[in-house]
């Protein structure tokens, strides 16, 4: 449990690379959220990568991840299958879980949603940062 004086939010967000690194132009209100609940992030490569290389930014993600949640920290997930390469990446980290038996992080599904497409997912992402601070 976090003491008293300890500011950090203990939530950590495993994102896709296409929502810390949207379309030019692109709102991104569901990374404005993850910043103002204090969230920090692990970014996934992006999607586009090679299969082998993403596999192993994934183990690098996951060891991390891992490591947050044995030491206190929720952990979340945004799974995306707006593409085709963002499926397969989503197979690959969900395959890698169940792999380690790491069943500490929960998900978000983005389904096809743009990062500017927040109303789904805001609610979602505030109601596990409240009980986070429960």
């Amino acid at each position: 449990m976090k003491p008293n004086s300890d500011v950090r939010s203990f939530l950590v967000a495993l994102v896709p690379d296409r929502l810390v690194n949207p379309p030019a132009n692109e709102a991104n209100p569901i990374l404005d959220a993850l910043v103002e609940l204090g969230f920090g992030l692990v970014q996934l490569p992006p999607a586009t990568l090679a299969a082998a290389r993403a596999a192993i930014a994934i183990d690098y993600a996951l060891d991390q991840l891992e490591d947050y949640a044995a030491n206190g920290y929720r952990t979340i997930w945004f799974a995306s299958t707006a593409t085709a390469a963002d499926a397969e990446l989503s197979a690959a980290i969900r395959a890698a879980c169940e792999r380690r038996g790491f069943t500490a992080m929960e998900a978000i599904d983005l389904g096809t949603a743009s990062p500017g497409d927040a109303a789904r997912i805001d609610p979602l992402l505030r109601a596990f940062a409240r009980s986070a601070a429960a």
